[in-house]
């Protein structure tokens, strides 16, 4: 499996976790249009394009393996209209369409468009829409972050469990869910008080961030729990991963917040595999974590418990 974590040596820390600079393909069927494009994208401050594409069928194809932040449409294609193309997205990214007709601006918002250029593309209305996408991001982003850990929120966490859920059904592909919770939390907030439990959150979520893939899904579920989601791997395989975090967590100099502190943390695992409800297996295999001396991590699997024993140090 070829996996890729997020590593603080790399430069990769929670305040990039909603990266500035927004990634895009353009996709055109006129050659002039794209070579416009791709010269003002090369000139514009936090933006990178990823693909140039001649077709909606060469679009749908990147896009199967790689994800964008924004897409410029042509929506006149030979081969698959640009309102086709959206409709096969699982993930559907920001769109600006790109039209040589002056009547598609409320076509443009029934499409859930961000905003659309029409032909032919000037700069100062190229800037125009890429800043009315900066600005959507930037709400969105309010709304998905947790302020306290800037990780994603319960709300974010719902829509992409949702998503992968999906996802999972029509694929037939796995993904994993951990559900994470710090241990004896609420001692730490009376024995040291209310501003150290927010230092020890925001530094367990530091951890976890860095701990885990760059495509998995780090969520501050409420309180002191965190939920994880693992596209693409089984519950043994997220276990692995989770070890790693459960003893980095349990390993780290707490001393540097408050004296005598200690943090452990307890997970449970479930995946699309075995759990239909692969939230509430989870939950089960947390709970299994927290009454079974905690500092665990333990797996839903086939209606059984498994869990990896803490090694002593």
């Amino acid at each position: 499996m070829n996996e890729t974590f997020h590593t603080q040596s790399s430069g990769q820390t929670l305040a990039s976790l909603h990266k500035t600079t927004i990634s895009c393909i353009a996709v055109d069927d006129d050659k002039s249009s794209l070579a416009i494009l791709k010269r003002f994208v090369e000139v514009t401050h936090d933006l990178e394009l990823k693909c140039q594409c001649s077709s909606a069928t060469e679009a749908l194809q990147f896009l199967s393996k790689e994800t964008v932040d924004l897409i410029f449409l042509d929506i006149e294609m030979p081969d698959m209209s640009g309102i086709d193309l959206i409709s096969k997205l699982d993930k559907k990214p920001r769109v600006v369409l790109i039209t040589g007709y002056t009547d598609y601006a409320i076509k443009a918002f029934e499409l859930q468009a961000s905003d659309y250029i029409i032909k032919p593309i000037s700069y100062a209305r190229f800037l125009q829409a890429v800043e009315r996408v900066r600005s959507f991001r930037l709400l969105e982003r309010q709304s998905y972050e947790d302020s306290l850990t800037k990780l994603f929120n319960r709300r974010y966490f719902d829509a992409t469990l949702s998503e992968e859920t999906g996802r999972a059904q029509r694929t037939k592909r796995p993904f994993s869910l951990a559900m994470a919770d710090i241990d004896n939390f609420k001692k730490i907030n009376d024995n040291y008080s209310h501003q150290i439990g927010d230092e020890v959150l925001a530094k367990v979520a530091e951890i976890l961030f860095c701990a885990f893939r760059k495509m998995d899904v780090v969520t501050r579920y409420g309180g002191e729990e965190f939920g994880i989601i693992f596209p693409e791997i089984t519950a043994h395989e997220a276990q692995t991963v989770c070890e790693r975090a459960r003893m980095l967590i349990e390993n780290y100099d707490w001393h540097t917040i408050a004296e005598n502190l200690k943090v452990t943390i307890s997970f449970g695992i479930a995946d699309s595999v075995t759990s239909i409800d692969t939230l509430k297996c989870a939950d089960s295999a947390l709970y299994y974590s927290k009454h079974n001396g905690r500092n665990l991590v333990t797996v839903l699997s086939d209606s059984k418990h498994q869990s990896i024993e803490v090694p002593k140090l």
